[in-house]
């Protein structure tokens, strides 16, 4: 026997999404995290992911940019491409600090790790957000996702040796919002089993 608790009158938890400018935009989870395996990568690893394509939501890659990511202003104006500049010099630097994490790597002494927090490993690759259009770039592209500012991770979790086998990601755009799946998933429970 089993009890299903929810603390909301509604299933998902803190999956939520609301309408805005005509469109549903999720306010709780946005992203699939796929995985990587390494024997066949059109296989994903995260389970939720592929009962997310049995249920057909629709999910577009994210690539942590403007092109990957909606944004709107309060007119509900789709204004990604002005921050697409700001991105560019986001992920410029993130490419040098794959660079750095790969020179750590190569220079590690087994018994003595170097590491310090992302947010100087991206100051010394070059990206210092002083605008409040960086500041909101490095937030959505790194504090959101992860659920950490940049001062409080490891740079060498992140961009060092173990960085390949960091998830992928795809963005949820499905209009049934990202609850469609949990409703996916108890709707499949409920055929399977006779419950009482």
């Amino acid at each position: 026997d089993f009890i299903i608790l929810e603390q909301a009158s509604r299933v998902g938890g803190r999956i939520r999404a609301t309408e805005f400018a005509g469109t549903v935009i999720e306010i709780g989870p946005q992203w699939l995290f796929t995985g990587v395996n390494p024997d066949n990568e059109s296989n994903p690893v995260n389970i939720l992911h592929q009962i997310a394509n049995q249920c057909g939501l629709e999910l577009r890659p994210d690539q942590f940019g403007a092109r990957g990511t909606v944004f709107y202003n309060r007119d509900g104006e789709d204004i990604a491409e002005s921050l697409n500049p700001v991105f560019a010099r986001y992920l410029a630097s993130t490419a040098v600090a794959v660079q750095l994490g790969e020179r750590l790597d190569e220079i590690d002494d087994p018994g003595e790790t170097v590491d310090f927090s992302v947010e100087a490993g991206l100051r010394l690759s070059g990206w210092i957000p002083r605008t409040p259009e960086e500041q909101h770039v490095e937030y959505l592209s790194f504090d959101f996702p992860v659920a950490e500012p940049t001062g409080t991770v490891s740079f060498r979790r992140l961009f060092g040796r173990d960085r390949a086998n960091r998830p992928g990601t795809h963005l949820v755009t499905d209009q049934r919002g990202y609850a469609y799946l949990a409703e996916c998933i108890g709707q499949a429970f409920l055929d399977s089993y006779h419950l009482h």
